[in-house]
């Protein structure tokens, strides 16, 4: 099996027993890796939702093969869950962790 190179942080420290499991192609670890940069970049603001509660395999099952745009909108989807509970100021923490997702994804993962 190639050895690939992470480029995230939480792949290779917290899975990395599913990384030298050998049923996983190299084209699935480089898509949960880039799922999971997706989530350190946007930590902040949406992305602790896939680095804390999803696991590789979880990963590959909720999102189409592929797709970093698939797990780019679902933080959006929770992000604007919160969006639709806040205080209604133009300064809550909500609008503006929604507002920082957007920037941050806009100029980084783009097809």
């Amino acid at each position: 099996m190639p050895v690939y190179s992470c480029k995230s942080k939480t792949l290779p420290s917290v899975y990395s027993s599913w990384l030298t499991t050998t049923d996983h192609c190299t084209d699935s670890i480089q898509f949960v890796d880039t799922v999971y940069e997706l989530g350190e970049q946007t930590y902040t603001c949406g992305g602790d939702v896939i680095v804390e509660t999803m696991t590789p395999e979880d990963i590959l099952k909720q999102f189409d093969f592929n797709d970093i745009d698939d797990a780019r909108h679902y933080i959006e989807c929770q992000l604007e869950n919160a969006l639709n509970c806040r205080f209604g100021n133009d300064d809550d923490p909500e609008l503006i962790r929604y507002q920082k997702f957007k920037a941050i994804t806009a100029a980084r993962f783009r097809n």
